[in-house]
């Protein structure tokens, strides 16, 4: 049937945003799985509290992955934001709820850092990043209790 993908999977890097969560509902997708979370829309699974509709099309959400591919799926939009809206809610979330990714972003977009990783592919941008993303991700990891 066209438009029906309850046994599909969408994978993306953060949490689904209130839109993207509709747009979701909306396209029956059965499971979403996310890489790291977004920590501006904390608690957008509530939203089947308030809506049977909503509540009846809800897709399984899977995530986040943990770990240093979480941290650096975290980190991108993280970037964007500090470039374009360093003063917005996104870069006041994290100081208050993940000073040192924020710190890290901050670091990257404001040296060389960044302008030197995107010329790079990605797995040698990784590399670089790598040991970063890991101590992120394990100290992400024994705040929350998860290994």
């Amino acid at each position: 049937m066209s438009g029906d993908y309850r046994h599909h999977t969408l994978w993306t890097t953060l949490e689904s945003c209130p839109l993207c969560s509709m747009a979701i509902v909306m396209s029956n997708v059965g499971t979403v799985t996310f890489a790291a979370r977004d920590r501006l829309w904390d608690g957008i699974s509530r939203l089947t509290e308030l809506d049977e509709f909503i509540a009846s099309r809800w897709p399984i959400r899977r995530g986040p992955l943990g770990g240093p591919v979480s941290v650096f799926c975290e980190l991108l939009p993280l970037l964007w934001f500090l470039e374009h809206k360093p003063s917005g809610s996104v870069v006041e979330k994290y100081e208050s709820q993940h000073p040192r990714l924020l710190a890290l972003a901050k670091t990257l977009s404001t040296d060389k850092g960044l302008t030197d990783l995107k010329a790079h592919p990605l797995d040698v941008a990784l590399n670089q990043l790598w040991p970063d993303l890991a101590a992120i991700g394990s100290e992400e990891s024994s705040d929350t209790g998860h290994a």
